[in-house]
């Protein structure tokens, strides 16, 4: 039975801003464009998420396991995590063993030992 090392994480909504070009108001396909800015959510890892699934998917590399990593602020990644008791963020799971908070490469393969 192949082993899968699941993350749960929770991005953040940060707005970015871009430049971008609209039809003038006129009315008239050839009056033009003008220049606009454009605002865009985006969900953006927290520094120390990012860290947590770059260490899972070093050892799930390393031992040639299947890494799933879901993001709490989509709809699919809360119902994972609901399905799976997750409360807190990040937390690593692997089969009946959880890791919450803070991880490490060690602690990490020690649930895999």
């Amino acid at each position: 039975m192949g082993r899968t090392i699941q993350v749960y994480v929770k991005s953040e909504e940060n707005v970015a801003t871009e430049k971008g070009l609209v039809p003038s108001v006129s009315g008239h396909p050839c009056a033009g464009i003008e220049p606009v800015i454009e605002y865009k959510k985006k969900h953006v890892l927290p520094e120390t998420y990012k860290q947590v699934v770059d260490i899972a998917k070093k050892v799930a590399e390393e031992k040639g396991i299947k890494l799933e990593v879901y993001d709490q602020s989509s709809s699919v990644g809360k119902l994972r995590a609901l399905f799976k008791g997750v409360n807190e963020t990040p937390t690593v799971i692997i089969g009946n063993q959880r890791i919450i908070g803070s991880v490490t490469e060690k602690k990490l393969l020690s649930l895999l030992e």
